[in-house]
Order: structure tokens, then C-alpha cells, then sequence
């Protein structure tokens, strides 16, 4: 099996569908009595250590590749990286959103209620962009040697140069008879 990172369009996709919503919901609610979403700063605290999370697990398993750990399971490595690219796409969608809401509570600026949710939303975005970063780094970091199985390098060659051997063989044997 072979796991593909994360590709950098798609982190872009994901940031245009959340600034969609975010916009569309943030002018929604400009327009009617309901209050803004914003970002309270559990939120932010939740997303930081999300980050860390990814990081540290990330790190344990690029000790492993670089042989300093001596052993990781191959099932906590996979799952390692799937959270990273869980991360990535999730924190992408959400720089969308809160970016989204941003620039719906720019022109109001002035106000205070405005002012207030912009800055969560700003704050909430900047953290985001950490996580994408986190969850890219964490992923390049859960790259797996290949093992000796069928898919390695090595036993493709070998394989490769036993069956032009056996080939070989038999034209020769194919010549004599």
C-alpha cells in the first residue's frame, strides 16, 4: 500500500469551500438578528494542541525511520499519518471559514461587536494555518521505508533479474536440443 500526502490544491479546495460558507453563513447573519459564530479561544487552544498532537506523533515516527527509535507499529504510523491528513484538509476548510467570516465583519470594523468577532476570527485563522502546516510537516515526517515485501525496489530488481536469468536458461537449453 502506498500513501500519497496530501496535495497542496486540495488544501486550496478545501479553503475556498469553507470561505464559501463562511461567507455565505456570516452574511446571512449580517442580514438577520442571530449573532455572529466567531472563534472563543477554547477553540483556538483545542486547534494548538491538535497541532502538537500531530507533531509529537509525527516526530515519533521520523525517529523510527531514522533508526533512532527502534521500534514503532506500522498500524500507529498509518494511523499517524491519516490524523495528519485529517488535519490538513480539517484546519484547511476552516482557514476558509473564519477568513470567510473575516471579510464580512471587515466593512464594520468600527463597531464594537464587529471588531470583536473579526479578531477571534482572525486569531482562529492564523492558528489554522499552523495546523495545515503541522499537518504537512507531520506527514512528510510519517514516510515509511518500504519494507522487503513484493512492492520494494530491491525485490522488484531481483525478481527482475531471476526471471531474465530463468529466460536465458531455457533459450539455451531451446538451442541445444
Amino acid at each position: 500500500m502506498k500513501a500519497q500526502y496530501t496535495a497542496w490544491w486540495h488544501i486550496v479546495v478545501a479553503i475556498i469551500i469553507g470561505g464559501t460558507f463562511g461567507v455565505s453563513v456570516a452574511s446571512l447573519v449580517e442580514r438577520s438578528a442571530f449573532s455572529m459564530l466567531g472563534a472563543p479561544w477554547f477553540v483556538d487552544v483545542v486547534l494548538v494542541c491538535l497541532g502538537v498532537v500531530v507533531l509529537v506523533l509525527s516526530w515519533q515516527v521520523k525517529q523510527y525511520v531514522d533508526g533512532k527509535r527502534p521500534y514503532i507499529d506500522a498500524n500507529r504510523a498509518v494511523l499517524t499519518l491519516v490524523l495528519a491528513k485529517a488535519l490538513t484538509l480539517g484546519a484547511s476548510i476552516l482557514v476558509g471559514w473564519y477568513a470567510g467570516q473575516l471579510l464580512i465583519c471587515i466593512p464594520h470594523w468600527e463597531i464594537e461587536y464587529f471588531h470583536e468577532v473579526g479578531i477571534q476570527c482572525a486569531i482562529a485563522a492564523v492558528v489554522c494555518v499552523l495546523d495545515i502546516i503541522a499537518g504537512y510537516v507531520g506527514q512528510h515526517w510519517c514516510t515509511l521505508p518500504p519494507n522487503k515485501g513484493p512492492e520494494h525496489p530491491q525485490i522488484k530488481a531481483q525478481r527482475k533479474m531471476m526471471r531474465s536469468a530463468v529466460t536465458e536458461m531455457q533459450q539455451r537449453e531451446q538451442k541445444t536440443i
